[in-house]
Parts: structure tokens; sequence; C-alpha cells
């Protein structure tokens, strides 16, 4: 809540000084009056939007960022859910963070991956308050091993497993899905998850 504040206030002060500044421009056709307008119109508020940018960017990966659109209200009752699924067991058991705990097993989408995937995220923004939002949601390509072995690599209980070891390879290259076997992950669209 106090980013709220410095951010009014920094807004504030731009304003009152650009306002004194339209009023009476003198400072800025003074000697230095172009560093002067150069800091006001562009350091400081490219350095606002740099600091706010940082900051949406870390409250995106909270779980109450993820769960804030209606249509994700389902996928975060899956986490208190008392059904045998991934996010369940994982969440009840606090394997992942609680207040991150759908960036610690979703850390290559929208944001936080590469640029096709920023891309998707900007498509999402677009359906969810423009478009029409599908009944059934999908993954826009197959859920990837990297995102369990990132965790449960070298964990002795997933050394332990010969069926991990008997699998490794094809693991590691995503030709059989974690959750071939240890899914649903969050068991809403059963058939979705499994095809991913």
């Amino acid at each position: 809540m106090e980013w709220i504040v410095s951010a009014i206030g920094v807004t504030a002060i731009v304003v009152a000084i650009l306002v004194v500044l339209l009023f009476r421009p003198q400072p800025l056709l003074a000697p230095g009056g172009v560093a002067l307008g150069t800091f006001l119109l562009i350091v400081l508020p490219g350095a606002a939007f740099l600091f706010g940018g940082a900051h949406h960017l870390e409250q995106s990966q909270s779980t109450e960022f993820c769960l804030s659109c209606h249509v994700m209200e389902a996928y975060g009752a899956t986490l208190e859910s008392d059904e045998d699924i991934l996010a369940a067991s994982h969440y009840r058991q606090r394997t992942i963070p609680r207040d991150q705990a759908c960036y610690a097993c979703h850390t290559r989408y929208t944001m936080y991956g590469d640029l096709y995937a920023k891309a998707l995220g900007l498509r999402h923004l677009w359906v969810n308050y423009l478009g029409e939002i599908p009944d059934t949601l999908q993954l826009y390509e197959p859920y990837s091993n990297r995102e369990c072995l990132y965790c449960h690599e070298g964990a002795d209980s997933y050394e332990a497993a010969d069926v991990h070891q008997r699998f490794a390879e094809e693991m590691d290259r995503d030709e059989r899905s974690c959750l071939s076997c240890h899914g649903p992950a969050h068991g809403i669209y059963e058939e979705v998850e499994e095809a991913s």
C-alpha cells in the first residue's frame, strides 16, 4: 500500500512543478533550463515508470494477483481442495510458497517467459477485458517437465523411484510428461491437462 502513497506523491510533485513552469517558464529559458526540462519531462517520469513496472512485476508473482481474475477462481479453489491433485498436495504440504503458489509452477508463463510468452500474456489481457473468455481454458503449449524437475530433480524421493530413472531421458526431452503419471494438476479440465 505504501507504493501507492509514493506514486501519488511523485505524481503530485511532477504535476505541481509542470503547472508552475507552465505559468512561469523562465527557469526553462535560463542557462541549465534544458537540463531541468529533460529531468522533469524525461528522467523523472522514466524513473517512476521503471520503478512502478518493477513493483508490478514483483506483485504479479503473488497468488493473490493470479487469482484476481474471475476466470482463475476455480484454479485457486483447487489449491485448498481435499482431492488428490498436484496443486492441492503441493499447497497443503507447503512444498511451494503459499504467497507465490501459481508462480512456483508457472515460472515460464506470460510475463516471466520469453517474448512469445509475453505476447500470449497480452492476448490474455485482451481476451479478459475486450474479448470472449472461452468455457474451457487450455495451455498454449504442453506443460514443460522443466517446471517440475526444477524442484524435484535431485531430491532423494525423486531419485529413489526406479520409474524416474527409467524414463529420465524422455522426461528431460518432454517426450513423457510428469502429469501423465502424477496428474491432474488442478483437476478442473482433466482431459485438457492430461493431453498437456
